[in-house]
């Protein structure tokens, strides 16, 4: 015979008691994150990103991982030299894929694609 589970009832918590307990997580987070040394910039995260992406060899990945570097203000410089591989070499390389994968970002985050001309 298998047996139920027994009922737990939740207590309905008030907003205070959210917001406190969201803070006192934030404070933890502050406390206990990283040291400064560990830290690394935004970029270099995007770079390592990149590198991930090409030793897979998965074009959209690839595609993917160099547009959200781009966007997040890696230059194609930075992402040659991870790479070993010149900043011209990087940009023929992804360029096109990057700009796909920008026209496929665009064309969904449109709500309302314009309709073409019916001809009526």
């Amino acid at each position: 015979m298998i047996e139920a589970a027994p009922i737990v009832e939740v207590m309905p918590r008030s907003l205070e008691e959210v917001i406190d307990e969201a803070e006192e997580l934030a404070d933890w987070f502050e406390r206990h994150g990283p040291p400064p040394e560990n830290q690394r910039p935004v970029s270099e995260f995007f770079v390592g990103c990149v590198v991930d992406a090409v030793s897979l060899g998965d074009g959209r990945e690839i595609a993917e991982a160099v547009l959200a570097a781009r966007n997040a203000g890696v230059s194609w410089l930075q992402i040659g030299e991870a790479l070993d591989i010149s900043s011209a070499d990087a940009e023929n390389r992804f360029g096109p894929a990057v700009e796909l994968a920008q026209t496929a970002q665009e064309e969904t985050r449109d709500p309302e694609p314009e309709m073409p001309a019916l001809g009526l």
